[in-house]
């Protein structure tokens, strides 16, 4: 009996052996160890790597902070996490290009060589209301990326709206003519001064490097016309300069033959003036002899004359004969 009850287990002690380690405590290790790895991955995101060419603007709570932390330069840029910290790159030493073609169309776009629709079709109207049709290019820069980065939400659309505008304004200012002709470099150089004015009148913080004129032509249906009218304009300048040459070529022959006829005139004026006053000064100085001494003038004279003569004839052989019918003179061998 007592042994039964030595053997006799409490009810209170029995299965009370230790249970294994609930899961529940495995899972929170985990949730710890995944968040700590998300705060880390979250902090490092504030790491950043400026690339050549770039800067990078940052926005502390969707504001420009104050000082030099404003604008970064290439390389490591330590910043707040998003969306603490935003920072925009950009590309201040990249030239861009953007083509201005809301006033132009294909010929394959619209059936435009023999009609033109000018409620489905861009265009621009010419100071003596006529129709153009222009394409250009733009390059231009960000000179002032804090600028380029607060002015618009989309910088490159107000500057292809300020190109466009003054585009429009110019081409309204100037005949097709002369668009069409010899004020191309005008147009151009009107329109990149005044779009230029009005995006640094709003601070837009880009700068237009050059404007090039792709496409400038009237509507395809009256294109032959205005083509006529082209030729004739390049053969009416071909025609003046051809002239010009011309005259460059024969204006300095024709001076260097006047003077030369000047000269030999004033050489031969020169001469004869000399010639005549030596023989007038001649002759009166004969005049004074004759008037002293006149049979001795005349005796003189006529020795002088007659030795002239004899000196150009020479020597002469006479021949006798009639004197009726003349002598034979025979020149010596």
């Amino acid at each position: 009996m007592t042994n039964q009850f030595k053997n006799t287990e409490p009810l209170f002690l029995r299965d009370t052996k230790p249970s294994p380690p609930h899961p529940r405590f495995d899972l929170v290790k985990i949730i710890r160890v995944i968040g700590i790895i998300l705060l880390i991955l979250f902090l490092l995101s504030g790491i950043r790597i400026i690339q050549p060419g770039e800067v990078g603007v940052l926005l502390r709570l969707g504001r420009l902070p104050d000082g030099p932390s404003a604008v970064n330069q290439p390389g490591l840029m330590i910043s707040f996490p998003y969306p603490i910290d935003e920072v925009i790159r950009v590309p201040v030493m990249q030239n861009r290009e953007m083509v201005i073609d809301a006033f132009w169309h294909s010929e394959d776009v619209f059936q435009t060589a023999t009609t033109f629709h000018p409620f489905e079709q861009g265009y621009c109207i010419t100071g003596d209301y006529n129709v153009v049709l222009p394409k250009i290019a733009v390059k231009y820069n960000i000179a002032d990326p804090v600028a380029w980065v607060l002015s618009n939400m989309d910088p490159d659309r107000l500057l292809l709206d300020a190109v466009a505008a003054e585009l429009v304004h110019v081409i309204g200012e100037m005949r097709v003519d002369d668009l069409l002709t010899e004020r191309k470099a005008e147009l151009v150089f009107s329109v990149k001064s005044r779009a230029q004015a009005r995006l640094d009148s709003i601070n837009a913080g880009s700068t237009i490097l050059s404007i090039e004129i792709t496409e400038l032509i009237p509507p395809r249906s009256i294109l032959p016309d205005f083509q006529d009218v082209q030729n004739a304009y390049i053969g009416k300048e071909t025609a003046i300069r051809n002239a010009e040459a011309y005259k460059a070529q024969q204006i300095p022959a024709a001076r260097a033959e006047a003077n030369r006829i000047i000269n030999a005139a004033e050489t031969y004026s020169i001469g004869t003036l000399a010639t005549a006053n030596a023989e007038a000064n001649s002759f009166l100085e004969i005049l004074e002899e004759y008037r002293l001494n006149p049979d001795v003038v005349k005796q003189r004279l006529l020795l002088e004359y007659l030795t002239l003569a004899y000196m150009q004839v020479g020597n002469r052989y006479v021949v006798p004969g009639d004197p009726v019918s003349g002598r034979l003179l025979i020149p010596p061998s």
